[in-house]
């Protein structure tokens, strides 16, 4: 008989374990043996949080640094190598055509400037052109037994008139002028042009070397070599279009 109860207690109690155990969720005996249910108020969801959604990795660009409105623009390509040049002295336009032709490194440009160096001009004292040049040269002796120093102008728009005196000094040339003239010897006072006209060659290359190559080859060219100087990069017209 006391096996019976005793079975019986131990039966009970796996029972109630199970019971516990197996009961839905929300219907489980509350804790403290108290029979009455949670408010809905104290209960608390049991939610795993949702994962946050990753932005797109195209719409993830890095920042690129504003571009500084005060820098100059770049430069065009192929022109930071460019090296211009100035050459002057020249003569005449033909010397400069002929070291042109005489120079074996290629020019990107090329052009031939007019150069006029303005000076005050002279002060001439003459005795005014003759009919022709026999008269002239007959009117010189004369002067030149008489000791005047003289000369025969043979060109020019004084052509066959005889040049007394060419001075810088404008009173120098009005002294003279006005000493001939009390001794009844006709003369005229004029200021002739003293500017010195010369040219100079404006080439660019491609790089320093064939600088240094065109003046090593302006210096096998006979005669005076012209003043060689690098000079700023300016619009200057294509050999081809050279005229």
């Amino acid at each position: 008989m006391k096996w019976a109860v005793t079975l019986l207690v131990v039966l009970n109690i796996v029972l109630g374990i199970a019971a516990i155990n197996w009961s839905p969720p929300g219907k489980q005996a509350p804790a403290g043996g108290e029979g009455r249910l949670p408010r809905v108020a104290d209960l608390k969801l049991n939610v795993a949080p949702k994962p946050r959604e990753s932005e797109p990795a195209s719409s993830a660009s890095p920042e690129r640094p504003l571009a500084n409105e005060h820098n100059d623009p770049a430069p065009p390509r192929g022109s930071q190598k460019r090296i211009c040049g100035r050459m002057t002295g020249f003569q005449s336009r033909a010397a400069a055509e002929h070291l042109l032709r005489s120079i074996g490194v290629t020019l990107q440009t090329v052009a031939i400037e007019k150069v006029e160096d303005e000076r005050p001009p002279y002060h001439w004292v003459l005795i005014p052109p003759f009919p022709s040049r026999e008269g002239a040269l007959k009117r010189l002796e004369e002067l030149q037994r008489a000791g005047v120093d003289s000369f025969l102008v043979t060109e020019g728009a004084y052509r066959n008139a005889i040049s007394l005196g060419l001075f810088e000094s404008q009173k120098l040339a009005e002294d003279l002028n006005a000493r001939f003239q009390s001794r009844n010897i006709e003369t005229v006072l004029v200021n002739t042009d003293r500017n010195q006209i010369s040219y100079a060659l404006v080439f660019a290359v491609a790089s320093k070397a064939d600088f240094d190559r065109f003046l090593n080859d302006a210096k096998r060219v006979p005669g005076d070599l012209p003043s060689v100087e690098k000079a700023a990069c300016e619009g200057v017209a294509s050999p081809d279009k050279n005229p």
